[in-house]
């Protein structure tokens, strides 16, 4: 059985019907055009013909953000919301964010540093944030790292591989430490390579 949401209560026509992400028109029987993507042409209590988008609807009746999820998943991944973003960002275990500002969803396409991490912009409550994908990752996946000198460490050196099992926290001594040996060993092998 479809549930739908009349319109009513936002000042519409009592004869509109929300149903998933389409409008319902009981009066017609039939589904409503959208005027642009996700925006329709609704008739208000008074007669007036009045515009309102899919995102307005949902926040107005719900509380919630509207956003059609076409993303495919990646074996084994999964989301968490990016704390404070008002579910408008999501951080897989994959090291993948994915937005939901939009009436589509989109994964993020992330820019390297000069230091060969991954970084991309969000935007929160109107402010941007510059925002590196391991630690959106780590805080996610990891929780909160033990104190606050604590630094994040990829653990196969590879500052692009955000996935979660490949991040641990760690002393800025540790991290060193680890660094300095991965340099050695990634010689090592270079030097063996050579050899044959």
């Amino acid at each position: 059985m479809l549930i739908m949401h009349s319109l009513k209560e936002l000042g519409y026509a009592d004869y509109y019907y929300l149903d998933k992400d389409r409008i319902y028109n009981a009066k017609n029987d039939r589904y409503l055009k959208e005027v642009s993507k996700y925006r329709y042409k609704l008739m208000t209590k008074e007669g007036n013909a009045k515009s309102i988008t899919m995102k307005e609807i949902y926040f107005r009746l719900f509380g919630e953000v509207f956003c059609k999820d076409n993303i495919k998943r990646l074996d084994g991944e999964v989301f968490k919301e990016i704390d404070g973003s008002n579910k408008q960002y999501y951080v897989s275990n994959h090291g993948r964010i994915i937005s939901y500002m939009g009436n589509d969803a989109k994964i993020l396409k992330p820019t390297i540093t000069k230091n060969g991490y991954e970084r991309l912009q969000i935007v929160i409550d109107g402010k941007k944030y510059n925002k590196f994908i391991h630690s959106l990752v780590a805080a996610a996946w990891l929780g909160q790292p033990k104190n606050l000198e604590q630094e994040i460490h990829h653990i196969d050196l590879c500052k692009t591989n955000n996935r979660a099992d490949n991040l641990q926290y760690l002393s800025k001594t540790e991290h060193i430490k680890k660094h300095m040996k991965g340099v050695i060993e990634n010689e090592c092998a270079e030097s063996e390579e050579n050899l044959h």
